[in-house]
């Protein structure tokens, strides 16, 4: 008996053989914010929110995520080009 790897192997039989269909999707965005995939918190009940920089200490900010690329991810809510926001190390 041979294995579904053997018969993939040289046989023209199983995965070798097999016409495969790739499809890419590209996001592209203009005026966007973005922040690391790493700032965004799951909140408590539903959401997201991210840890915000401010001259008091860090506050929680609820964001809407949007579309994921490159580790970022797009936000938007009540944060503004410039914040900082906390990325867990």
């Amino acid at each position: 008996m041979r294995s579904k790897s053997q018969l993939a192997r040289g046989s023209g039989v199983g995965f070798d053989a097999a016409p495969v269909t790739v499809l890419i999707d590209r996001v592209l965005a203009t005026d966007v914010l973005v922040v690391p995939v790493g700032a965004l918190l799951a909140s408590t009940g539903q959401g997201f929110s991210v840890e915000r920089l401010t001259a008091d200490g860090i506050e929680l900010v609820p964001v809407e995520p949007g579309q994921f690329a490159a580790g970022l991810v797009e936000v938007s809510g009540a944060i503004s080009e410039g914040d900082e926001v906390v990325v867990p190390s």
